[in-house]
């Protein structure tokens, strides 16, 4: 008998699927705030999930290429 087969027969719980421990409530965001001021002409802004953008003239989004 496997040492994890018998820990979960004698104590019941489970060495391969832990519990997840529940977490406080956030103090803060998740993601921060992207700012809605125009930008200087040629800075690349980083996105929350990674992707990078430049701001046009109209203050759109425009992302580049991952290359």
């Amino acid at each position: 008998m496997r040492i994890a087969t018998f820990l979960f027969l004698k104590t019941g719980r489970n060495i391969f699927k832990p519990t997840v421990p529940v977490k406080a409530s956030r103090t803060q965001p998740a993601v921060a705030a992207v700012e809605a001021a125009p930008s200087e002409d040629g800075v690349i802004h980083i996105g929350p999930r990674g992707g990078r953008y430049r701001l046009d003239d109209h203050g759109r989004k425009v992302y580049l290429k991952a290359a």
